[in-house]
């Protein structure tokens, strides 16, 4: 690799936001049984360009069930508009505690829309289909999110 090649990828790669962080507020809908859910959520942009790491947590009042994911996000941005995909691993379980054999594990799959507003702030909606190991589950949900 010669030295323009070099300059080149450095400065392909120090273009890129190496690290970019979304706060936000969700509520929603979920099947099976029907509840609503209201939880914060929260994305780190690493060092791939449109790879990001999705944290969500949220609680279901009408059964007093917590749930904890961790997700990978594929968005690519259009303007204002960023569809994304996401594809992650979560619990569920009445309260936290190291005795794991309380916690219902599930995966998931989904996908939506973010709508930005300015540079500071975005909406989002979407669905995410859960697969526990004896049902599934649908949740439809949207949010307000703080970029940093």
């Amino acid at each position: 690799m010669n030295k323009i090649t070099g300059a080149a990828l450095a400065l392909l790669f120090f273009s890129f936001p190496l690290f970019s962080v979304e706060l936000g507020i969700i509520g929603g809908t979920m099947t099976n049984p029907s509840e609503l859910n209201y939880g914060l959520s929260g994305t780190l942009g690493l060092f791939v360009p449109l790879l990001k790491m999705e944290f969500e947590f949220s609680v279901s009042p009408d059964s007093d069930l917590m749930a904890f994911c961790l997700s990978a996000k594929l968005r690519p941005k259009f303007g204002k508009l960023a569809p994304f995909a996401v594809v992650g691993a979560g619990a569920t379980f009445e309260k936290i505690n190291f005795d794991f054999d309380q916690y219902e594990f599930f995966t998931l799959i989904g996908g939506g829309v973010q709508y930005f507003i300015g540079g500071f702030f975005s909406f989002r909606v979407d669905i995410r289909f859960q697969n526990f190991s004896d049902m599934n589950r649908i949740r439809f949900a949207g949010g307000i999110f703080l970029h940093l």
